[in-house]
């Protein structure tokens, strides 16, 4: 209960679980400035101001909201307070209204979100490298190529295939070959910078998509420093390797302004 005229909150003992209120009185009467210091999280505070200002504008019979809040005992909780209406008790108002604790729910609702964030995931990202994989690249490459077609970009595509993975895999295993993708990967995203959009496509292929404006020298500049950091010798679980790599390179719209036209040039 919230009483107009002396802007004090009223709680019922029905509320001492969700506040974690340890009383024997059956209510306690709490200035609604304490209640907030109290109680309130501190970033949802506004919100329950701005809750207290519309049930004083006579907009309770709508209002429903959550916001989180800290128990005695420090453990922080959601409650979802609904249900108000405005009632005069003994020549003053009142603002009636329940709440109730709504943490599982939305502890429920976030363990989803995080579920489909980590399938969402799985479905647009390589589990090896952690880079965009092929499906990821198509639906970029749309939207990318959808701002060509209005003018508003251009770009590089670097075309990243792994010469000896292979014999790589068949000389020293599998576990070097992961790391080989790995580096390679991880120097495809250094020299190109955090601008570029780097992709596996498959086992030992990479795309890689660098937005703006280039001249043929800057083009030429970019793939030879790709190129000599790829060839780099690289200590690999205790074995030195040196990777070899084929690099194809595609400037768009110039060589195409559709992922097909791009990829076959």
């Amino acid at each position: 209960i919230y009483n107009i005229e002396t802007d004090e909150l009223l709680l019922g003992d029905n509320l001492y679980r969700i506040y974690g209120i340890d009383s024997e009185y059956s209510t306690i009467i709490l200035p609604f400035s304490e209640y907030i210091a109290q109680f309130v999280y501190s970033d949802e505070r506004e919100k329950v101001q701005r809750l207290k200002t519309r049930m004083l504008m006579g907009e309770s019979e709508s209002i429903e909201e959550e916001y989180r809040i800290i128990r005695s005992d420090g453990q922080r909780r959601y409650i979802l307070t609904q249900g108000l209406s405005v009632k005069n008790i003994d020549n003053h108002k009142e603002i009636y209204g329940f709440s109730r604790d709504i943490t599982e729910q939305k502890e429920l609702e976030e363990e989803r979100k995080q579920y489909e964030k980590k399938i969402e995931h799985m479905a647009y990202y390589d589990h090896l490298t952690k880079l965009p994989n092929r499906r990821f690249l198509v639906k970029w490459l749309q939207q990318e190529m959808s701002l060509v077609k209005q003018g508003k970009t251009s770009g590089i595509i670097f075309f990243v295939d792994t010469d000896n993975l292979k014999v790589i895999n068949n000389a020293y295993g599998y576990r070097y070959g992961d790391q080989v993708i790995v580096l390679t990967s991880q120097c495809i995203v250094e020299v190109l910078g955090p601008k570029a959009f780097v992709s596996r496509i498959s086992s030992d292929e990479f795309f890689a998509v660098l937005p703006g404006s280039y001249t043929q020298d800057q083009v030429q500049d970019i793939a030879e420093r790709l190129c000599a950091a790829l060839k780099e010798k690289r200590n690999i679980l205790g074995a030195s390797l040196r990777l070899t790599a084929s690099i194809g390179v595609a400037e768009y719209p110039k060589d195409g302004d559709t992922p097909e036209e791009i990829s076959k040039n």
